[in-house]
């Protein structure tokens, strides 16, 4: 990197988003999630905590640490992001996606009143959002379903 810079300048942020970009688009999620989280410091010391720059990271990080299957981490992440969401955009696809996410979360733990709730607001924000028939209202529905059936057993 440019030693002309301050370590913590938002341009090396930049770049370490960039290079994460491309580890994970070589599969090689561990030196991603390593950078990304680099890129996290700086960004979160240089913007303020709503930018969409740190918001974009912590999206990342978040799907990142649920594909490795680290629930309790990404749920973590999930959970910043909607304290910032819920301050900038609560009624948001963003939001929507961050309760589905978080629902998906506690489901993979077996906590499923937590999943239904975040499931549910996931929902709620989805159907105020899209047009009936929408494919992502779906997806939550066809969770929710599954999520019934394991909890009620019908």
């Amino acid at each position: 990197m440019c030693s002309c810079l301050p370590r913590h300048h938002p341009d090396i942020g930049t770049v370490l988003w960039n290079l994460g970009v491309a580890y994970r688009e070589l599969n090689n999620i561990e030196k991603a999630t390593v950078v990304w989280r680099e890129c996290l410091a700086i960004r979160e010391r240089a913007f303020s905590p709503t930018h969409p720059c740190v918001i974009d990271v912590l999206k990342s990080l978040g799907r990142i640490a649920y594909d490795q299957q680290l629930y309790d981490e990404s749920l973590q992440l999930y959970g910043k992001l909607q304290d910032i969401l819920m301050r900038t955009s609560p009624v948001s696809e963003d939001m929507a996606t961050v309760c589905h996410n978080m629902g998906a979360c506690y489901f993979k733990l077996s906590q499923l009143d937590a999943a239904e709730k975040a499931l549910s607001q996931s929902l709620q924000l989805k159907t105020s959002l899209y047009s009936p028939g929408h494919y992502t209202i779906s997806i939550t529905e066809t969770q929710l379903h599954q999520l019934w059936q394991l909890k009620y057993g019908r």
